[in-house]
Formats: C-alpha cells, sequence, structure tokens
C-alpha cells in the first residue's frame, strides 16, 4: 500500500471518527447538562479541555479500528504467526520499503494511545498501567481480527504496538516535564530521560539495520530461508554435481519514477499516443501509465525495466466481438512484431508456440553485445497480426564479478535439512526433489545473485523451492 493510500484511508476513517464524535458528544451533552446537572443535580464541572480530548480520544480509537478491521476482508489463509520478530527478519530479506513501512506503522499506531492515555486517566499517569493498557488493546484487535478473518494473530503486532504505547507514553513524561518546568515547578530529568528509552532504543535499531544493509557488498534475497521447516521425509529423484563452481553476479538496471514516465511518453508517442498524466498510479515497485485517448495500459517494474503492455484496441472488432487469436505464427513473426513496438529479444532465446494465440520466448543468461538478457517473454498474438498483449520479463545486466557458490548437493542438503523459504501455516511433510537448476534473483541491492531452484512435489502438488547458490 502506498502512503497516499494510508493517508487517505486515515482521511476517510477520520471523517467516520468525527462524525462519531459528534454523535458521542451530543449523547454526552444530552447526559451530562440534561440528566446529570438538572435532574440530578450534580455538582462536578467539565471543562471545555477535558471534553475536546475525550472527543480527540474517540476519533482516534475510532480510526485504529477502522484502518485495522474495517478496511480489511476476511480471508481463509494463514491465522496465526506467533514467532516473534517474524516479520523483521521477513522485511530484512525482502528489504521493501513497503516491508519496513508496514513495521513502523504498527509500531507508531500506538503512539497516540501512549501520549492521550495518561491525560484521560490519573492511574495512568503511571507507566505499568499505561504499558498494559497498551498490550490489552492491541491483543483485543488481535484477537478480533482472528475472529472476523480479517487479520493474522502476530506476535509481532503486540510487540510492536506495546512498543508505541511506550514511545507515546515517553513523550507524554517529556511533554509533562516541560509544562512543569514552564509553571517553575521542581521536577528531576533522569526520570524524564528513562521513559525515552524505547524511542531511543527504536531509533538505534532501524539505524543499525539500515546501516547494515548499506555496507554488505551484495543485497539480501527474498527467497532466503526465515524458520527452519521439519520435512517428515525428504527423497530425491535425480542425480547432483558435487564439484566446486562459481557462478557470475550480474548488475540489473534500477530506474526512478521519472525515467518510467519518460520512457512511457516516448513509447506512447511512437505508436501514436499520449500520456494521460490523470490517470498515472505509482506503488512501490511498479508504476502504471495509460494512453490518451486510453487503448494502452503500460506497467513498467523499476527494478529490472520489467515491462507489462496491453492494446485494448487489438481485442475488439469494430462490432465489439472477439479478434480470434493467431495460433500459427512463426517465430520470425512474433519477433518482427515485438520489435515494431519498440522491444528486444536477443538471439538465441528459445520459442515456444504455447497455443491459444500465446507464444513464449526463454532467455537464459544470454550474451549479446557485452550484455547479459535474462527472463522471458510472453506473447498474445491476434489473427490482425498485432500484439495485444506483451509481458517482457527479460532483464538486461552487466557483468559484476564471480563468487563462489555452494555445490547442487549441499544445496539438496539444504533442503533435507528444512531450511528453505515457505509459509509457516502450510510446513510441509513429504518432499520429493525431482530436478534441480541454477537461476537468477534480483537482490534488495539490484544485483543479480545465483540461486538454486528445486523442481518438487510437495505432499502431491508440483511446486518449487529455492535456496541461495552463493557461499
Amino acid at each position: 500500500m502506498r502512503v497516499a493510500d494510508l493517508i487517505q484511508l486515515g482521511m476517510e476513517y477520520l471523517v467516520y471518527a468525527l462524525i462519531l464524535a459528534v454523535i458521542c458528544g451530543g449523547l454526552f451533552g444530552v447526559g451530562y447538562f440534561i440528566i446529570y446537572k438538572k435532574i440530578m443535580k450534580g455538582q462536578k464541572k467539565l471543562s471545555l479541555p477535558k471534553f475536546l480530548l475525550y472527543a480527540m480520544f474517540i476519533c482516534y480509537i475510532f480510526m485504529v479500528f477502522g484502518v485495522t478491521l474495517l478496511s480489511r476482508f476476511a480471508y481463509q489463509t494463514e491465522l496465526f504467526r506467533l514467532m516473534p520478530l517474524y516479520s523483521y527478519i521477513e522485511a530484512w530479506h525482502q528489504y521493501k520499503d513497503a516491508s519496513w513501512r508496514n513495521i513502523i506503522l504498527n509500531i507508531f499506531m500506538l503512539v497516540p494511545f501512549g501520549l492521550l492515555l495518561p491525560y484521560i486517566h490519573k492511574i495512568f499517569k503511571k507507566f505499568g498501567p499505561t504499558a498494559l493498557a497498551g498490550f490489552t488493546f492491541t491483543l483485543l484487535i488481535e484477537v478480533v481480527q482472528l475472529v472476523l478473518r480479517r487479520g493474522i494473530f502476530e506476535a509481532d503486532d503486540l510487540i510492536n504496538n506495546t512498543l508505541g504505547t511506550l514511545i507515546g507514553y515517553g513523550l507524554y513524561r517529556l511533554a509533562d516535564y516541560i509544562h512543569k518546568r514552564i509553571k517553575k515547578e521542581p521536577i528531576s530529568i533522569k526520570p524524564v530521560l528513562l521513559y525515552q528509552l524505547p524511542l531511543v532504543i527504536t531509533a538505534v535499531a532501524f539505524t543499525a539495520i539500515f546501516s547494515l544493509h548499506h555496507f554488505q557488498e551484495l543485497g539480501n534475497l527474498k527467497c532466503h530461508h526465515i524458520i527452519n521447516a521439519h520435512p517428515a521425509s525428504v527423497t530425491c529423484n535425480t542425480s547432483f554435481d558435487t564439484s566446486p563452481k562459481t557462478a557470475s553476479v550480474y548488475i540489473v538496471p534500477v530506474s526512478t519514477i521519472d525515467e518510467t514516465e519518460h520512457y512511457a511518453r516516448e513509447f506512447f508517442a511512437s505508436l501514436g499516443y499520449g500520456l494521460d498524466e490523470s490517470r498515472t498510479d505509482i506503488y512501490d515497485d511498479t508504476a502504471f501509465y495509460y494512453s490518451d485517448p486510453g487503448d494502452i495500459i503500460l506497467s513498467i517494474d523499476y527494478e529490472g525495466n520489467k515491462i507489462d503492455y496491453n492494446n485494448f484496441a487489438y481485442r475488439w472488432d469494430e462490432n465489439d466481438e472477439m479478434i480470434p487469436a493467431n495460433t500459427t505464427a512463426t517465430e520470425k513473426e512474433i519477433r518482427t512484431a515485438v520489435k515494431d513496438i519498440g522491444f528486444f529479444i536477443p538471439e538465441g532465446a528459445e520459442f515456444t508456440n504455447l497455443e491459444n494465440g500465446t507464444y513464449r520466448f526463454l532467455a537464459n543468461c544470454i550474451l549479446y553485445e557485452d550484455f547479459v538478457y535474462d527472463g522471458q517473454v510472453n506473447v498474445t498474438y491476434n489473427s490482425l497480426g498485432k500484439i495485444e498483449n506483451l509481458d517482457y520479463n527479460i532483464i538486461k545486466c552487466t557483468a559484476y564479478k564471480d563468487f563462489p557458490i555452494i555445490t547442487e548437493e549441499e544445496a539438496y542438503q539444504r533442503i533435507a535439512d528444512g531450511i528453505f523459504l515457505y509459509e509457516p501455516a502450510f510446513e510441509p511433510e513429504h518432499i520429493v526433489v525431482n530436478d534441480i537448476f541454477l537461476a537468477y534473483e534480483v537482490d534488495s541491492k539490484g544485483f543479480y545473485q545465483p540461486i538454486y531452484i528445486f523442481e518438487c512435489n510437495i505432499d502431491d502438488l508440483d511446486t518449487r523451492l529455492y535456496t541461495p547458490a552463493i557461499k
């Protein structure tokens, strides 16, 4: 989810929260001024600042419930993730802005809770009750998510939200210290500084994480395992190479948002279209551009410049009937059609007719004019000789240097030891390895690293397992 989406979501529930606050304020006013003051002759007074504080706290609580519960759909997948710091390890290996942003937002979501609560009731001026309240509030949200199936019950959410509460409480103590100093009241700075430790530790931890990633030579791989599996059996139907080897690492081009927009503008212009800037969608990993008129959608991944091209003008004819597919096109014909719209397929890429008008080119680390091309292109071609869809997943990269890699036998031993990536809710029982081969994955720094891919049958389901290859 983009930052803009988060802001929009928060503003949406802020409006609902304000409406709820007005309704609650009206009901409270009737109860206070009519029932308590006039009928029951009550003497206690409620100040306007206190009333506004309660209204603010109600708005905040409603926003939290809205963002964590009302904005999600019910689903039937993984329910529990009880391993502490699982999300941190996952974010480290993926090293995407979205992953770290979710963790940081989970921490700071409850900072206002720890900040406002001591002003609501004097019991929360103490550290213990506030920390317990933050943990209990988070536990309530997690249980409701679990019951309604609108989220995963995660230990990390309890940790992050409680940490956020402690940071908020530290800010309250700091604000209270400043207020008392202004009023010339005696107060010690030492306990105030002590309560800033959660914020300081959080800042130091994230600084250390980001610094470590910055200074390491290569990036992190998404296929790295997080926790060990414990399969009941692992068998093998193939042989493995045991000789030590090296493999090349390549540098993958990474584009900025401005560069992808410039490319899209020129691409549309080459086809006689303009760029519809009002419909551009920018996400963490991909940018979506729309032509003017809006027949073409072009999505561009920043990492590797992978492109998905869809031309809806070539899907239906003037009578709104679907244009038939061309199922007998030759490799030369498809290559020419791809070249005509500005895409390059290196010589030596393996051509396959997938039938139903879909064709594939597979490039396996092909060296061409000092560049290495790796990946595949899928083309949907119609009877008018036009490309309806082109999924261009070939990465054009340059050589970096060679690294020693583990042998196939060592890679298989990792699988046998349960050292591979899997969803904790779907831990495999029986694994049959049918084949192994070396492939590549883009790491978190834009390097193209070698990995081993295992063709497996896991619990009667054909799938793949992955493990990094560099020692």
